[in-house]
């Protein structure tokens, strides 16, 4: 399956979000600090910081209940070092 990229659009009169290509995502996105992205399935979404790092405690969130259900259980200064 292809992934399909997708970045802000700058048009106010468009659509939220324009798809580019790989390239294009890579040197506008991933490359430019102060931007950000994530990934899920096969699209990978140009985000604001907010949306970013909510995605990040969601998906640390999850790795920790499943650690739990595991019957292991994180030391708390491994969660810590996680927290950036």
């Amino acid at each position: 399956m292809k992934v399909r990229y997708f970045e802000y659009n700058n048009d106010p009169n468009g659509e939220k979000y324009i798809e580019v290509s790989e390239e294009k995502f890579i040197k506008d996105v991933m490359i430019t600090e102060g931007r950000f992205y994530i990934s899920f399935g096969n699209f990978v979404l140009e985000c604001s910081e907010s949306e970013y790092k909510e995605e990040a405690k969601r998906k640390r969130h999850t790795r920790y209940i499943s650690s739990l259900s595991d019957g292991v259980y994180p030391i708390f200064e491994e969660l810590d070092k996680n927290r950036k």
